[in-house]
C-alpha cells in the first residue's frame, strides 16, 4: 500500500501515490523542476486547479509544466488578459482568475471552452470556480513557507479550497 510522503524539488509524487501529498521546494527554479518533471504522470487534457496567495509561485508552477510539456515559449501571467494559450494546438491553456468575482463571472466569459480540449488546462486563483471544476481536476495548493523561496505544495484530487 502507497504511504503519503513527503518529498523534495526533485522527487514529485509518482503514479498511484496515496493523495494528498505534500513536499517542498526552496527556490523558484526548484518550484519549475518539480512542476515540469510531475506534468509527464499527468493525463492529457487534464485540469490542474492551483490555489494559493498572492506571490505564492503559481505563474512559477505554470512555467514549469511548460517547460514538461516542452513549450518554448515565455509564460506570463494572463491577470489582465484572462487566458494565455501556449504550444501549437494548442498544448496549455493558462487561464488567471485573479479578476473574476465567481463561476458566473468566468462562465460568461467562456471558460467552458477552454475545459474542454485536448490540451492541459491550468487555472490559477481555481478557489474563484470550486462549483464548476470536474471531480478529475488536479488540485495544486502553493503555500509560501519559512523563507521567501521556499514553498510547500500539496497536490490532491479533491477540492480543498
Amino acid at each position: 500500500m502507497n504511504e503519503p510522503r513527503q518529498a523534495s524539488a526533485d522527487s514529485p509524487p509518482l503514479p498511484g501515490t496515496v493523495l494528498p501529498w505534500t513536499g517542498h521546494t526552496h527556490s523558484p527554479n526548484a518550484t519549475r523542476t518539480f512542476a515540469a518533471e510531475w506534468i509527464r504522470w499527468v493525463e492529457p487534457a487534464a485540469i490542474i486547479a492551483l490555489s494559493g496567495p498572492m506571490g505564492s509561485g503559481k505563474t512559477c508552477f505554470t512555467q514549469g509544466l511548460a517547460e514538461g510539456l516542452k513549450i518554448d515559449e515565455a509564460v506570463t501571467s494572463p491577470t489582465f488578459t484572462l487566458v494565455h494559450e501556449y504550444g501549437d494546438g494548442p498544448l496549455l491553456i493558462h487561464l488567471d482568475l485573479y479578476r473574476v468575482q465567481d463561476s458566473q463571472e468566468a462562465l460568461d466569459f467562456g471558460l467552458e471552452e477552454y475545459a474542454n480540449g485536448p490540451w492541459i488546462t491550468v487555472v490559477e486563483w481555481a478557489d474563484r470556480l470550486t462549483d464548476w471544476l470536474p471531480p478529475s481536476a488536479w488540485h495544486i495548493t502553493l503555500t509560501p513557507g519559512a523563507n521567501p523561496h521556499m514553498r510547500t505544495i500539496t497536490i490532491n484530487r479533491e477540492a480543498s479550497l
